[in-house]
């Protein structure tokens, strides 16, 4: 009796759903009345690391909906959105204007490719929940043999489950990577940034700096919440 007393007070201090502690208490007295001979201290840590998973897990979910206080609909578009630490203001593109243009200056002959794992303070050595590293490369442009490189160029795409692509472009020379919006208009935590929406083919775009390189994010297939989450992540990781 003290042991299951035990567990009542252990799931009376947890502050989770009343039927998601009645679903965990009746299956912990199972266990007990199944395993009567278990030590105590075993049968505790086992209510400890269950209820873990429980905080946990809630924790996980309540954590990205304290981001983003402008209230967002799936399907839909909201050109203005605040957020707890920053505001965006979402520039509408044109037809002609959505797609990202590469320049491969002449001037730079020897190309030489680099490892990924390089750039720790250009992307994060994990992406962000819900999504998952396909494919990257980085390409260091020289203007003859040997030296340092005169332009470090990034491309990573990363996918989510449902489908959806956020694409990621770097450099540490912007004249490689023409803007498809400015870098000015929204803010987050301090730093300026830009974001747009293609809404013909429901694409979303972010701009900004970070440690020496200028970022070019552009989701395909994302919701507007969704982007705005991974956007968030990459800037302040």
């Amino acid at each position: 009796m003290k042991q299951e007393n035990r567990y009542y007070e252990a799931m009376d201090k947890i502050a989770t759903p009343i039927p998601l502690k009645e679903r965990v208490r009746e299956k912990m007295i199972k266990q007990m009345a199944r395993r009567r001979m278990i030590r105590i201290g075993y049968g505790l840590s086992a209510l400890a690391a269950s209820l873990f998973i429980i905080i946990g897990l809630g924790f996980l979910q309540r954590a990205p909906e304290d981001l983003i206080l402008t209230e967002l609909v799936a399907n839909q578009h909201r050109q203005e959105v605040f957020l707890q630490d920053g505001e965006l203001y979402f520039v509408f593109l044109q037809e002609d204007e959505n797609r990202i243009g590469i320049r491969l200056a002449p001037q730079y002959p020897v190309q030489q490719t680099l490892a990924l794992e390089e750039y720790t303070g250009v992307l994060p050595e994990e992406p962000p929940m819900g999504l998952s590293s396909e494919e990257g490369e980085v390409i260091a442009y020289f203007s003859g043999l040997g030296g340092e490189p005169q332009v470090i160029f990034g491309e990573v795409v990363y996918r989510n489950e449902r489908g959806g692509i956020l694409t990621i472009h770097f450099t540490d020379n912007p004249t490689f990577l023409p803007l498809p919006i400015p870098l000015e208009g929204s803010r987050i935590e301090g730093s300026r940034l830009g974001v747009g929406f293609d809404e013909s083919a429901n694409i979303y775009y972010g701009v900004f700096e970070r440690n020496g390189y200028l970022l070019v994010l552009t989701g395909e297939g994302l919701e507007q919440k969704e982007f705005i989450h991974f956007l968030h992540y990459f800037m302040t990781y």
